[in-house]
């Protein structure tokens, strides 16, 4: 009887553990163009951060790097229908590499429903004050994402996290981690080891357990390997050039953990909560 009620609970745990999301290179199926997914365009911006999060008819610019980088981000929003408005403006940090694009975009007439960053709005960082300026002049909403602030996004729930107490910036970028059915994203901005090994002491390992990984700090020290093991990530996206991240690259390969890097082209990470399908193409799409 013992061995009996043994079996039974090792099957309802079997089924009641929740199933990991498959990684694919390539085009996602034909069918998914008929049912919900969320998608991660990264743009190829050199060694900065910026990407396009949408799920659910919502849309989200994360980051968007340097000045330089506005006529190919225009462009590219603009094909995707989001040059003249976009639901969401995210900051991870004030930093010229993550939020200059996203002032000239402002400048030049996108609008938004709200800008997010985990800074109060009074920050007084020059590049954040330009920012809110701007929004303040062309009646744009501001909220700050409080540390451990959750929202839905269409279908997806996006947990934040910030260190403020922190006296680094970077180490003050946001974290998000995403939900979207069994599938798991985990954005990082420029996070340093201090914080990484902050976030293993404060969060639970299922805050940040996730299929895919955007690497801290476009890769330019390693990982904490505690922080890389607890995410446990089945890609890992690199902010940088091929080459310029040996310790990373070390890391990953060890491994075995597939990555890419953006400066090969334009990325697009797509899943239906179940797989995930990625595609790579050289150029801005």
């Amino acid at each position: 009887m013992h061995y009996r009620a043994l079996f039974i609970v090792l099957i309802l745990l079997l089924f009641a553990a929740p199933c990991l999301a498959e990684i694919y290179m390539g085009t996602p199926p034909d069918t998914w163009e008929e049912q919900s997914v969320l998608r991660l365009t990264v743009f190829p911006t050199s060694c900065n951060d910026s990407f396009l999060l949408e799920c659910g008819g919502k849309s989200m610019l994360i980051d968007g790097g340097y000045a330089q980088h506005y006529n190919n981000m225009h462009e590219a929003l603009e094909k995707r229908g989001y040059g003249t408005y976009i639901d969401y403006i995210v900051n991870s940090h004030p930093h010229d590499d993550h939020i200059e694009c996203e002032i000239k975009l402002v400048k030049n007439g996108l609008k938004c429903e709200a800008f997010l960053s985990p800074f109060a709005e009074n920050y007084g960082n020059k590049l954040h004050k330009q920012m809110v300026k701007l929004l303040n002049d062309n009646g744009l909403g501001y909220k700050q994402l409080e540390n451990g602030e959750t929202f839905l996004f269409g279908e997806a729930q996006i947990d934040c996290f910030s260190w403020l107490e922190a006296v680094d910036v970077n180490a003050r970028s946001l974290q998000m981690h995403v939900r979207f059915g069994d599938s798991t994203l985990l954005l990082t901005g420029d996070l340093t080891g201090l914080a990484e090994h902050h976030y293993l002491e404060l969060l639970e390992e299922g805050d940040l357990k996730s299929d895919i990984l955007k690497a801290p700090h476009h890769s330019l020290v390693h990982m904490v390997p505690e922080y890389l093991e607890t995410v446990d990530p089945g890609f890992v996206i690199i902010t940088n050039t091929r080459g310029d991240t040996p310790k990373t690259e070390n890391q990953l390969n060890k491994r075995s953990i597939q990555h890419a890097y953006i400066s090969d082209g334009t990325m697009v990470l797509t899943t239906d909560g179940r797989d995930w399908y990625i595609t790579q193409e050289k150029g801005w799409h």
